[in-house]
């Protein structure tokens, strides 16, 4: 499928709700834990009813500016689902991973979107843990930084995807990275 084709697709798609999103349960195989992780995952349904896996479409929305109006919808669709549920997710904690683009972090206006949609939704934001390539965090340091701290102050937790290096542990503060 063509890149002009998957373009038209992905704004087909958050234009008129053919897309997906699931949650993955995250196991830890060598402990216990008090706390059920989940990471968010994505799928978009093209116009033929088929699903496209994020492999075959996140390159071409990177490369077409879309990636920070999938993130948008994916957390907004990611809140609203858990607001609809959340009495029926309250007897253990929870954790929800969303993964963040370069695009949306470099964003002026996307903490202030993402700040708007944890009031909306009434969502805890302690059960937020939005999740940042190492070297995407690395290239917008500044922006990293104040989104983290932003939305650490409301409870959010963030992990680093990638090879963590020593310096990432500097970038965030000394602060840990559960994941």
């Amino acid at each position: 499928m063509g890149d002009i084709q998957l373009v038209g697709d992905i704004r087909g798609a958050i234009e008129n709700g053919r897309l997906s999103v699931f949650a993955q349960p995250i196991v830890a195989l060598n402990e216990n834990s008090d706390i059920n992780y989940f990471e968010v995952l994505v799928r978009l349904l093209d116009s033929s009813g088929r699903h496209i896996l994020p492999a075959e479409f996140f390159s071409s929305a990177e490369r077409y500016q879309l990636m920070e109006e999938l993130d948008r919808w994916i957390i907004s669709e990611t809140l609203r689902l858990l607001e609809n549920h959340w009495s029926n997710l309250t007897d253990t904690p929870i954790q929800i991973a969303i993964n963040l683009s370069g695009q949306s972090l470099g964003s002026e206006n996307f903490l202030t979107f993402v700040q708007g949609e944890i009031d909306k939704y009434k969502v805890p934001a302690e059960c937020l843990c939005f999740e940042i390539t190492e070297t995407v965090a690395i290239a917008n340091m500044q922006r990293a930084q104040h989104f983290m701290h932003a939305l650490k102050k409301l409870g959010c937790s963030f992990s680093l995807d990638g090879s963590v290096n020593i310096f990432s542990h500097f970038f965030l503060g000394g602060s840990p990275v559960p994941f």
